[in-house]
């Protein structure tokens, strides 16, 4: 997914948002637990706050939502957050 990065301070804060939008293409049709999508094919968006460790790494919180936006039923989407630490190698 392309993610867009803003800093703050013209890059001299530490902090960072992301906010990105893509498509995600499933082998079967997404489903866990009690929710099932209605087609292999999901829109999904995220979110980030997060903060610049130092030494190529960066810690962020991310909020992410995925729906087939309506295009089939059913069509229940899920919302999760999650944390992400990145590091370069």
């Amino acid at each position: 997914m392309p993610l867009v990065r803003w800093q703050p301070q013209q890059a001299a804060s530490p902090w960072f948002m992301e906010a990105g939008l893509g498509l995600s293409l499933h082998d079967r049709r997404y489903a866990v637990g009690y929710l099932r999508q209605g087609s292999r094919l999901n829109f999904q968006e995220e979110i980030a706050l997060g903060r610049l460790l130092g030494g190529g790494q960066a810690l962020s919180l991310r909020l992410t939502h995925m729906s087939n936006a309506g295009l089939r039923k059913p069509n229940p989407g899920e919302t999760w957050w999650s944390v992400r630490w990145d590091f370069a190698l």
